[in-house]
């Protein structure tokens, strides 16, 4: 069975932008007008399964996706969101970067009510974690290369996205 973002790959369809090892796309179901997907062309289910340069290529494309979403839908605020697993919301076994641009009273509510933990607990995780991370060994892979940074064609002049950028702050 066909995953539905490999299925939209194959059939054409939701495209926006795509190079040799992802696409962007409108998200089938989106919570708000504009919000996309990007996404690895070779069907991951986890982000861990991408590979370290699709994965950098993917945020630069997730870049220049809320700038296209700044600039043309005159979005105020954009949420970048990973569901990475099941018990994290993810409903399509696809990994997906979702670009949702914000309004003002959009009525869209990404919150989550905030878990407390003991002191000792929190020692505890926190020394657990930086052993481990310690042992992390990430190897080094080609960065994604200068061509699939500026293939997307929503680049603008860096002077450009600095003003505009500048007039957006509230």
């Amino acid at each position: 069975m066909v995953c539905d973002y490999c299925s939209a790959l194959q059939q054409k369809e939701l495209i926006v932008f795509q190079d040799d090892q992802l696409a962007i796309l409108f998200h089938p179901q989106p919570a708000l007008k504009g919000h996309l997907l990007v996404i690895p062309k070779e069907h991951c289910p986890i982000l861990e399964q991408v590979s370290h340069d699709v994965v950098a290529s993917m945020f630069v494309h997730a870049n220049k996706a809320s700038l296209l979403l700044f600039e043309q839908l005159e979005a105020k605020g954009v949420n970048l969101l990973i569901q990475n697993g099941i018990s994290a919301g993810q409903k399509t076994p696809h990994t997906a970067i979702e670009v949702i641009p914000r309004f003002f009273h959009d009525g869209l509510e990404l919150s989550w009510d905030t878990k407390t933990l003991t002191e000792e607990d929190m020692n505890l995780m926190e020394n657990k974690l930086k052993e481990e991370a310690e042992n992390i060994i990430l190897p080094v892979e080609n960065a994604p290369q200068q061509k699939n940074e500026e293939s997307l064609p929503l680049a603008m002049p860096e002077e450009n996205y600095l003003i505009k950028h500048l007039r957006r702050i509230p």
